[in-house]
């Protein structure tokens, strides 16, 4: 290091260091300069503030060469996943064509039920890309109430009550009713439609005579935490990192269950912009838990509760 510094000393390079003291670190420029009776003088300038700046740009250009590599898988994948309905619609709806008046009642109902599959699929596709463009764009409008978890999770279930039983899975609330004393906040909409989503899927990617747990505790943080059950096959550790991930099917996209693998994507987004936090727990073979945590209530549920039955 002294022989390093001496020969830039000599030949007057300028010298970028760092100090540190009790403050942090400083960046420096050291610049020597001849003097007439032959003497050097050294001037030190600091340059903190420009290096903090240049390393936040380079930050900065990384996450934006992330994001729109991202963007780009992402319209990859946007674009099969939205032609392999809609080549179904066309290529059924071409059949009917050319069979008309050929062809029996009883297959040109089969090819009509294909078609209105595929479009409600393409229908459902095209809304959860339009929801996840508007959270990006902060464009998507939240109204935060207080919520009654028994009555949120009441209005979830009904809905997939039938699809549970049409599978052979059961459903278990623990909630109850009236359920526990407590209150959440949340988009009425958007907190259904996030419960809905981990509801559907845990009936779906059951096994014939599971079971899906409905459940909802303080967490003790000042949080309220929904947590959905299975006793499916679970999610192998190495897969993981892809179940937030827009269009991913975690190896299920050639069975036979529908999806369009951007649930959980947009769940994520809508729990975040209503100030929670998503996560789950899975072991392969043993089931999987999802949960969705937002702030409690508290002292404002009596507030605003009257809200809730206007929702």
């Amino acid at each position: 290091f002294v022989a390093a510094r001496l020969r830039k000393f000599r030949a007057l390079e300028t010298t970028e260091l760092h100090v540190r003291d009790s403050e942090g670190v400083h960046w420096l420029v050291a610049r020597h300069h001849r003097t007439r009776d032959g003497g050097t003088l050294l001037v030190l300038t600091e340059i903190t503030d420009r290096v903090m700046a240049m390393r936040e740009i380079e930050r900065a250009r990384i996450a934006a060469e992330a994001a729109s590599a991202a963007k780009t898988k992402f319209l990859a994948s946007m674009s099969h996943e939205l032609r392999t309905p809609l080549n179904a619609i066309l290529g059924f709806a071409q059949m009917l064509e050319i069979g008309a008046g050929k062809i029996t009642e009883a297959k040109n109902r089969e090819y009509l039920a294909i078609v209105l599959k595929s479009g409600q699929h393409l229908l459902d596709l095209v809304a959860h890309i339009l929801d996840l463009a508007m959270i990006e764009s902060r464009e998507i409008e939240m109204r935060v109430l207080a919520l009654s978890p028994a009555k949120t999770a009441q209005e979830c279930l009904d809905m997939v009550r039938e699809e549970a039983k049409r599978r052979g899975v059961e459903i278990v609330n623990r909630i109850g009713a009236p359920g526990p004393d407590i209150r959440f906040l949340g988009d009425p909409v958007r907190v259904r439609q996030v419960l809905l989503n981990l509801l559907s899927n845990a009936v779906k990617y059951n096994r014939p005579g599971g079971q899906v747990t409905l459940s909802c505790a303080r967490d003790g943080d000042g949080r309220v935490r929904f947590t959905v059950a299975d006793t499916g096959l679970g999610i192998p550790p190495e897969r993981h990192g892809e179940v937030f991930e827009p269009f991913r099917r975690l190896g299920r996209e050639a069975g036979q269950i529908e999806g369009s693998g951007i649930g959980l994507a947009l769940a994520r987004q809508l729990v975040k912009r209503m100030g929670g936090s998503i996560g789950f727990a899975s072991e392969p073979g043993q089931g999987s838990s999802f949960w969705f945590d937002l702030p409690e209530a508290g002292n404002v549920a009596e507030n605003v509760a009257g809200n809730e039955e206007r929702a």
